[in-house]
């Protein structure tokens, strides 16, 4: 049987890396999580669209993600605190999040107001 060549071993590699399949890397136990499954901080920026007191729950415009805040998150406008609450429909601002890269409804860590 012939041997495949370098290059069809390396590119075999890649594409097994590429799709999670194949062993696990060196120093993870097989059964690690995917980068999907990972919590991790992110950051997006947006314009307000809808802000629900009730639910604690922030929404922006062009994201299906539901930003869930809390006591704890921090909100800042012109370098000063700021209550989320008092947030206008259509304010551009910096959300950092918390959360899996395929989770919809994740947990908002900081708010910054854009001028």
């Amino acid at each position: 049987m012939p041997r495949p060549s370098a290059r069809a071993v390396a590119a075999l590699g890649g594409l097994l890396a590429l799709t999670g399949a194949g062993p696990a890397r060196a120093g993870e136990p097989a059964g690690s999580p995917t980068a999907s499954e990972i919590e991790r901080n992110a950051e997006i920026t947006g314009r307000v669209r809808k802000i629900d007191p009730a639910t604690h729950t922030l929404f922006l415009r062009d994201s299906m993600k539901t930003f869930r805040f809390s006591d704890d998150t921090k909100a800042m406008k012109g370098g000063q605190k700021f209550s989320i609450l008092q947030l206008n429909e259509g304010d551009q601002v910096r959300v950092t999040f918390s959360g899996t890269l395929d989770n919809d409804d994740v947990k908002m860590t900081r708010l910054e107001v854009l001028p």
